[in-house]
């Protein structure tokens, strides 16, 4: 079976009010993620949580409010846990630079010995 693709209106208003201002809320993502990839992200995100929302019977300000503010703190979380990713891990680089403390010539011998032992048993 193939399914239809709508490009009719959205059943909600708060979800046509998401595609018409989709731009200035990767914008507004963006400006506190700090990277566009990962606003796109929050954007995607926050139209997961409209879409299984319950209808709002508001203004019209009043959601827009609403969609801006989600956006906004989802932003925020993304923004959090990227910090705390940071903190708590290194780039790739970093790591390749690492003394090993316990790697003396003769244990890279002996290590490297074991090993060529290892793979003539396996042979």
């Amino acid at each position: 079976m193939t399914e239809q693709v709508s490009t009719s209106r959205c059943d909600s208003p708060l979800l046509q009010a998401f595609v018409d201002n989709r731009l200035i809320l990767v914008k507004i993502a963006a400006r506190i993620t700090g990277c566009r990839s990962r606003a796109e992200d929050v954007v995607q995100d926050a139209f997961f949580r409209l879409q299984s929302a319950p209808q709002i019977t508001s203004s019209f300000k009043a959601q827009l409010s609403y969609l801006f503010q989600i956006v906004r703190n989802l932003a925020i979380d993304h923004y959090r846990k990227q910090a705390l990713e940071q903190k708590y891990s290194g780039t790739e680089e970093e790591g390749l630079n690492v003394v090993i403390h316990g790697a003396s010539p003769e244990t890279s011998h002996i290590n490297f010995s074991t090993l060529e032992h290892i793979a003539v048993a396996l042979t």
